[in-house]
Order: C-alpha cells, then structure tokens, then sequence
C-alpha cells in the first residue's frame, strides 16, 4: 500500500507540473504569433499598395521633390510649365546600366531647351552606390536618391527602369516600362506623348 501511496504522490505533482508547463506559451508559441503577425501586415499593406493602381495617362503627375547629388533641391511645383521626363533607375539594375548612356544621349539633344528637363532618380540604391553609377554614366541632368521611397511609392514604381513623361500642365503624357534602345526611342516616346 506504502507503493501506491507514492506512486500516486509522484503522479499528482507529475501531471500537475505538465499542467502548469502546458498552460504557460513558450517562445515557439510567441514566435509563431509574431511571424503570423507579419506575415498578415505584409499581406495588409501589399493589398492597400495594390489598391492604389498605377500612374496612368491622362492623371496628374504626382507632386515630388528631389535632393540631387549635387545638393540642389529640385521639386515638381518649381518645374511647373516644363515638360518633365523623370527617370527611375538603380545601380543593380542591367537593363538600366544598358539604358543609360542612351538617356544621357538623348538628354544632350534637348539640355539647351529651356521647356524641357529630364530628371533621374535612383531606386532602392545606396546613396554610394547610386552617386558612384550617376558619375560612371557621366550624367550631366539633375539625378538624385529617392529617400525612403516616396517617390517610387507615389509613381508606384514596381521595377526598373521605368519612365514617365509629364507634360508642361503637370499630366501624366506617357509611360515606358523597361529600357529605351535608343536616342531616338526616347524622342520618339517625347514626341508621341505630347500630341
């Protein structure tokens, strides 16, 4: 009898113990939550950026500023009455490492009109990274760092390069996905999205 009484002591505090270490979450328990947790988030916030659409012809430009590489503060409403070609490149980017010295090309044919300005923008760059390809390509219009993404957000820029031409009355004229081949490709794309 002496046998039973302890085994059923021994069991007692035994299943009590795996009541208490079974009623209290461990961190796998909090882990799983949290990654639930940011999983849903990035779900949340991936629907709402999809929500917005894109940048469309025909819409308002959205308003923008621009801190270029050589400090000057370049914005949307100073340019107002220009026609803009804005410009989202990276330095990681292939296709935009092919593009440009096209851009840089067909930017020569039109630096001296004073209605025109191209304006480049470096997308999820480093600022070193970003200024060193700006210097390689040697690019002599305004280029900058988009911080914190608030201009690639507002053009809901999705891959680059991507380019968006906006005429003198700040409306969205036209919109290339991927790389110009050529100068004349990017007259061209001018040309069409202002008639």
């Amino acid at each position: 009898m002496g046998c039973i009484m302890e085994n059923k002591i021994f069991k007692e505090p035994a299943q009590n113990s795996s009541r208490s270490h079974s009623s209290k979450p461990g961190w796998k328990t909090y882990l799983a939550f949290a990654l639930l947790f940011v999983f849903l988030f990035m779900i949340g916030w991936g629907m709402q950026h999809s929500s917005m659409g894109s940048v469309k012809i025909g819409m308002p430009a959205p308003e923008f500023e621009l801190l270029t590489f050589d400090g000057q503060q370049v914005s949307s409403d100073a340019l107002q009455g220009k026609v803009i070609l804005l410009n989202f490149w990276a330095s990681w980017c292939g296709p935009c490492e092919l593009e440009a010295p096209v851009i840089e090309s067909a930017w020569q044919q039109f630096e001296n009109d004073e209605s025109m300005i191209f304006i480049g923008v470096a997308y999820g760059d480093t600022e070193s990274a970003a200024r060193n390809f700006a210097q390689e390509h040697q690019f002599t219009f305004p280029n900058g760092r988009d911080l914190g993404s608030k201009l690639s957000d507002a053009y809901h820029v999705r891959a680059v390069p991507e380019t968006f031409l906006i005429d003198a009355q700040g409306t969205i004229a036209a919109v290339k996905f991927g790389p110009f081949q050529s100068p004349d490709e990017i007259i061209t794309f001018i040309k069409n999205g202002l008639n």
